[in-house]
């Protein structure tokens, strides 16, 4: 079957539960968008980083999707554990299809 236009369009973001026990429970990550991984790729070509905090503010959402953190957010994320933060971003970077390279620099981040 070809898709058309509407149907593309009309394709949901991917969502995964991912168990976090140092949180005492589970959070919801999504996959990037399209434009998302463009502004990351952005960033990187300037040579700039982008923050954990802002990542994860990107992609940590409700089981609908709607995400649960804004960008004024973004001081109060720094101050949680980077460790595990980092496991709840590599779940997310799968999900977004990233290589083995890119998930290999989120861990060691």
């Amino acid at each position: 079957m070809t898709l058309n236009k509407e149907q593309i369009l009309a394709q949901k973001l991917k969502l995964l539960k991912v168990e976090v026990p140092e949180w005492g429970g589970a959070v919801y990550v999504r996959e990037l968008s399209a434009k998302e991984q463009d502004e990351i790729a952005d960033v990187v070509r300037k040579g700039q980083t982008l923050s954990n905090a802002k990542l994860a503010a990107m992609v940590l959402c409700d089981e609908n999707g709607i995400p649960l953190f804004t960008d004024k957010d973004i001081p109060q994320l720094e101050q949680v554990s980077g460790n595990v933060l980092g496991k709840v971003l590599t779940a997310s970077a799968k999900l977004s299809g990233a290589d083995e390279n890119t998930i290999q620099e989120l861990q060691k981040n």
